[in-house]
């Protein structure tokens, strides 16, 4: 007896299976849109849920999440892309040697799950020396521009600075 499964507490669950299913189909259409997902699920049964709700649905499924690539590697130009490996060989060596300080900037984003998030603009070389600006505000190339700007001021100048930005489009 005491191992009998009995009543488990808590709301039940909004979603049936075909509910699910549909998420999914929704899904396979346009993986690009998954903010849109509890909006069709809403317009479908009439049921509000939360895009986390979505996400455990699916998880449940075994879908996975991952980053979604901004540049399609098919439409890269080969010839383009090893002339830049080869810059970017070509200014490591110079670090290596003492001749430069090379930076990589980068930006990422940070959400704690309440309203608004904090981007954070960032350049850090090697060494793992840096230089970090955090934005309330949406990141465009201007506010890239201002940390740029900030970061130069930072730079003593006696040794020449060189700062790598990756292929994102507001850069």
């Amino acid at each position: 007896m005491g191992l009998r499964d009995r009543a488990h507490p808590g709301r039940p669950r909004r979603g049936i299976e075909a509910d699910v299913e549909a998420l999914e189909a929704d899904l396979e259409r346009a993986p690009q849109h998954i903010q849109a997902l509890p909006v069709r699920f809403h317009e479908r049964t009439g049921k509000s849920i939360s895009l986390a709700t979505v996400k455990h649905w699916l998880k449940e499924r075994h879908w996975v999440w991952k980053r979604c690539r901004r540049s399609v590697k098919a439409h890269c130009n080969p010839a383009l892309f090893e002339q830049g490996r080869r810059v970017l060989k070509a200014l490591q060596d110079k670090e290596a040697d003492g001749d430069i300080e090379l930076f990589y900037l980068d930006e990422s984003g940070f959400s704690s799950g309440v309203p608004g998030r904090v981007n954070v603009i960032g350049l850090m070389n090697s060494q793992g020396a840096g230089y970090f600006h955090p934005v309330e505000t949406t990141v465009t190339s201007a506010t890239v521009a201002e940390v740029m700007a900030g970061f130069i001021q930072s730079r003593p100048d006696d040794k020449l600075t060189v700062a790598v930005m990756d292929n994102a489009p507001l850069h």
